[in-house]
């Protein structure tokens, strides 16, 4: 990476269906085109971490979404929303049910 790149490291809450319709589609589509903006110039968004209830979600879309997503961690049980949290993100999206919003 260069100076002139910019990145914010992404962190997800929850990997559902709203995952799956808002979320995943940016995701893979800022890994493979990058976003630009004309005040900052190429930003580098990365999906960094993920926290869920018990990581299957997070596996499986790990394993379909092969090249079209970069490496992330992955934080499930009680405290994970404190790991990710912890990890370094930069900003949170939350896309668990509503109930379970913190």
């Amino acid at each position: 990476m260069t100076t002139s790149e910019k990145t914010l490291r992404a962190g997800m809450v929850g990997m559902g269906m709203i995952f799956d319709e808002t979320y995943r589609p940016f995701f893979e589509n800022v890994h493979q085109n990058g976003l630009y903006s004309r005040s900052y110039g190429d930003v580098n968004i990365p999906l960094s971490a993920v926290a869920t209830r018990t990581g299957r979600r997070a596996e499986a879309y790990r394993k379909s979404a092969g090249d079209s997503i970069n490496g992330f961690e992955s934080f499930a049980g009680e405290d994970a929303v404190d790991q990710l949290l912890d990890s370094g993100v930069d900003f949170v999206c939350v896309a668990s049910p509503d109930d379970r919003h913190f």
